[in-house]
């Protein structure tokens, strides 16, 4: 059977909702990394020309030294360069993906064949042997020759080299949990490197069991108890006040709970967010002696003093400004939640558990004036190079010691951005099973953190106003992607205030659709 022939080929177990859900995140998917890819770029040539041209003007009009930046274009036009060089085209027929495809490859195959997607591009896994030989026996009679593998997610990620630019990753079970669990293969995704530097991740999960709906609804506030800015929407309307809730879980429960499934769709977008932009690169971080050696004092460089490190510098409990680590530690240390949690907390990273490897990077990340210490002299030298407004407030945020470590962190952590206003977020429902699927694209910025030199040169590659403005404008336009996220790297980043310029606004997550059939 010809690939042209796959449309008409009757499935025998799909639904109406879940082909539609299929069809509208893939396609978003495909269109996001080839006919929309300049678009899915946080980093968009537009909107920095817009940003970098407001903060010069403003610098100027408010006394600068406007010869500083006689080198600006030639700085900019250098950058413009690479960043497009990086950015590239893309057809549908030149991107690689992966997706598991059940005992019925053809269902998702014949969408991306549709979609313009070459078949030699493409492989799909099975775990399961009974349906790894069906799939291999409906491709084998379509005619359909490409890779099938027999393994799960984790081992291939680990094993077998490659990035794909799109991964369809059908959990099915809950997020996290199931068996085997969801968060393992997402894990093992962003640890191995295998999602491209533009790249699109499509997840399916199904809502938690009832049965342990109270596990859920205090694990969802281990997690938002920390957090003010990315609060659920639906707790937007109840009594909830997120600054009575950090330190104290127990204080979200009621509101979560009477609002779980809501509340459950948000936090499923956003930990995959942290995952791939937070918890995994900065756990790379941590798991490597080179690089801590590199970043941190020779007095914390061992990894068994931190814990004890953050317990007197936060006077016994974890900093508020930290919430992910925030999270994981709460949510471990319960005995209802620890077993949920643990596959995260433990899982490895460079052959260390990932809460420990997460933790020292975590602290300096949002390095301030009270833990600076912590840095070794080169990073120290580092956070403490003055920026342009260091000395005077020009712009809307003072450059904290924060952003000078999450740019040098994210030259080796390599993090995953998302574009919340490039993602799609659906839900469905599966016999009688609701159903959260995200179309999630994934920028890495690598035009910016390659333009970075290493902790040993900052200081003196600050010496370039010119070059200065330019990182400004980079981390501006990340900022306004992860603006309603308190777990970002780069808090309080703004060069212009919400409004101030047509590029200063924050870039949102859409509501989620329900789709029906």
């Amino acid at each position: 059977m010809r690939y042209q022939e796959m449309a008409q080929r009757p499935v025998t177990y799909t639904q109406p909702t879940k082909a539609l859900a299929r069809r509208t995140v893939l396609e978003h998917a495909v269109a996001s990394l080839t006919t929309n890819r300049s678009r899915s770029a946080l980093i968009r040539v537009d909107k920095l020309r817009t940003v970098l041209r407001y903060a010069i003007r403003f610098l100027v009009r408010h006394g600068f030294d406007a010869d500083r930046l006689d080198d600006f274009d030639a700085t900019f036009e250098q950058y413009l360069s690479y960043h497009r060089e990086g950015l590239g085209r893309r057809k549908p027929s030149e991107l690689k993906m992966l997706y598991l495809c059940g005992p019925e490859p053809l269902n998702d195959l014949k969408v991306l064949i549709d979609l313009g997607c070459r078949p030699q591009n493409i492989w799909a896994l099975e775990k399961d042997a009974g349906y790894f030989a069906s799939a291999v026996a409906q491709l084998r009679e379509a005619g359909a020759f490409i890779r099938v593998h027999h393994g799960s997610l984790h081992s291939f990620f680990a094993q077998f080299a490659g990035q794909f630019d799109l991964v369809y990753f059908d959990g099915c079970g809950p997020l996290p949990g199931g068996d085997p669990n969801t968060l393992t293969p997402l894990m093992s995704l962003f640890t191995h490197d295998r999602l491209a530097d533009l790249s699109a991740l499509v997840t399916n999960f199904a809502e938690y069991p009832q049965e342990k709906e109270e596990v859920y609804v205090r694990l969802m506030a281990h997690y938002f108890a920390p957090r003010y800015n990315d609060v659920p929407r639906a707790l937007w309307s109840t009594d909830y006040d997120p600054a009575l809730a950090p330190g104290d879980p127990g204080y979200s429960v009621p509101f979560i709970g009477a609002h779980a499934g809501a509340v459950y769709s948000d936090f499923v977008t956003r930990l995959i967010s942290d995952v791939g932009r937070s918890l995994v690169p900065w756990a790379k971080i941590g798991s490597s002696a080179e690089v801590m050696r590199k970043f941190f004092s020779s007095a914390q460089a061992d990894a068994s003093t931190w814990k004890d490190s953050m317990i007197r510098r936060s006077a016994g409990a974890i900093p508020q400004d930290q919430p992910l680590l925030a999270f994981l530690e709460s949510a471990r240390d319960d005995q209802r939640t620890g077993p949920i949690v643990d596959s995260l907390c433990t899982f490895q990273i460079n052959g260390r558990p990932l809460l420990d490897a997460y933790r020292p990077a975590a602290l300096l990340e949002r390095a301030y004036s009270e833990n600076v210490d912590l840095a070794s002299p080169e990073m120290l030298a580092a956070i403490r190079t003055k920026w342009i407004d260091s000395k005077r407030q020009y712009f809307c945020d003072i450059p904290m010691p924060n952003l000078i470590f999450s740019m040098l962190a994210g030259v080796y952590g390599r993090p995953h951005f998302v574009n919340p206003a490039q993602s799609v977020r659906l839900s469905y429902t599966a016999k009688s099973t609701t159903m959260y699927s995200d179309a999630l694209v994934f920028d890495r910025c690598r035009s910016f953190f390659d333009f970075i030199p290493s902790v040993e040169l900052l200081p003196a590659f600050f010496r370039s106003a010119s070059r200065q403005l330019l990182l400004r404008g980079c981390i501006d336009q990340i900022g306004w992607h992860d603006f309603s996220s308190d777990a970002g790297p780069f808090v309080a980043s703004a060069l212009g205030g919400m409004g101030e310029h047509s590029a200063a606004y924050a870039r949102e997550f859409p509501e989620r659709t329900t789709l029906t059939a």
